[in-house]
C-alpha cells in the first residue's frame, strides 16, 4: 500500500506495509515470526532502494522487550535502520486485551523517522474500555495509533 499524504501543502509519501504474523507461544510459532521478520528485512532492504520511507503496522503477535533467545525482532532492532514508535509504550501498555503486554507495533524505517518524526505522539487507544461490546463485536486488539504531527524538513 503507498499512502501520499499532504500537510500545509507539501506532499509527502511513504509505503505502509500491514501484517499479521503467527500467533500462540510455541516454538514452531516464534520460529515462523522470527522467519518472517527475517524475510520482511531482506524485502525492506531492496524496497528502500526504490522508497526508502516505510512503516510496517500490525500484530507482531510478539513482545519487545523478550530476551535473547526469545525475541524474535532480531534485524528490526537495529536502530540505525528502524525504530519502534515509541519505545516507551513497550511494558506499559496492552494491545491485546487477554494477553498482558504490547504486541501490535509501528514500526518505521530510520528514513521515515528522520522525515516526518517530528512530534509523532504514539499511543494505544483502549476502545474496550470507552465502547460497549468492542471485545464481543469488533476485536480482542486495542488500536496502536501514530500521528505524526510535521516533517522534519
Amino acid at each position: 500500500l503507498v499512502a501520499c499524504f499532504q500537510l500545509g501543502g507539501s506532499v509527502f509519501t511513504f509505503d505502509v506495509v500491514v501484517l499479521h504474523l503467527k500467533a500462540r507461544t510455541d516454538e514452531q510459532s516464534e520460529f515462523r515470526r522470527r522467519t518472517a521478520i527475517e524475510r520482511l528485512d531482506v524485502w525492506l532492504e531492496d524496497r528502500s532502494l526504490v522508497e526508502p520511507e516505510i512503516a510496517v503496522v500490525g500484530d507482531y503477535n510478539d513482545r519487545l522487550e523478550d530476551r535473547p533467545p526469545r525475541n524474535v525482532f532480531g534485524p528490526f532492532l537495529d536502530t540505525a535502520r528502524y525504530r519502534f514508535l515509541p519505545a516507551d509504550l513497550i511494558g506499559e501498555q496492552i494491545s491485546f486485551v487477554p494477553f498482558p503486554g504490547l504486541i501490535d507495533h509501528f514500526l518505521v524505517t530510520d528514513d521515515l523517522e528522520t522525515a516526518y518524526g517530528t512530534g509523532v505522539q504514539t499511543r494505544v487507544i483502549p476502545l474496550d474500555e470507552l465502547t460497549e461490546g468492542y471485545l464481543e463485536h469488533v476485536s480482542d486488539h486495542r488500536p496502536v495509533v501514530s500521528v505524526f504531527e510535521g516533517p522534519a524538513r
